[in-house]
C-alpha cells in the first residue's frame, strides 16, 4: 500500500504511479456504553458494541445519564466515549489532548495501535493459559 498522495483512475483501478491504491477507513477506539469494554469502528458516532449493549445501556439508565451530562458540556456523547478511550489505553495521550496540544482525531491511529497490541497481548495470554 502506497502512502502518498496518488491521483486513482477511476477507470483501471490503479494511481498515476501504476500501483494499485488500497484505501482503509479511518478506525475509531471507543468504550462501549453497555458493557464499558473497549472496541472499534469505523463510525465515530458510535456508542455501543453490539445490539445487545445497546438495550443494556438504555435499560440500566447509563446512557440517558451520560446524553444529559454530554448534553450541559455541549459535547459529543460519542467524543467522551472516545475520550475514556484514550485514558486507558494512552494516559500520554490524553494529557496532550487536555493541554490542547493535541486533537482527539489526531491520536486515533495511536490509539488503534495501542487497542491492537491488547487485542495481541490477551489472544497471546488466552493461548498460552494465563490468567
Amino acid at each position: 500500500m502506497t502512502t502518498a498522495n496518488i491521483v486513482v483512475d477511476a477507470k483501471q483501478g490503479t494511481g498515476s504511479l501504476g500501483t494499485r491504491v488500497t484505501l482503509k477507513p479511518k478506525r475509531y477506539v471507543y468504550v462501549c456504553l453497555g458493557c464499558g469494554l473497549l472496541d472499534e469502528t469505523e463510525r465515530p458516532d458510535r456508542l455501543t458494541c453490539s445490539p445487545a449493549c445497546r438495550v443494556r445501556a438504555h435499560r440500566n439508565g447509563r446512557l440517558k445519564l451520560l446524553r444529559a451530562h454530554a448534553k450541559d458540556h455541549d459535547v459529543e456523547l460519542s467524543l467522551m466515549m472516545q475520550c475514556e478511550a484514550v485514558i486507558r489505553l494512552r494516559p500520554d495521550l490524553a494529557d496532550e489532548i487536555r493541554a490542547g496540544r493535541l486533537e482527539i482525531d489526531a491520536a486515533q491511529p495511536d490509539l488503534h495501535r495501542a487497542f491492537i497490541a491488547l487485542v495481541f497481548e490477551e489472544a497471546d495470554r488466552e493461548l498460552r493459559g494465563a490468567p
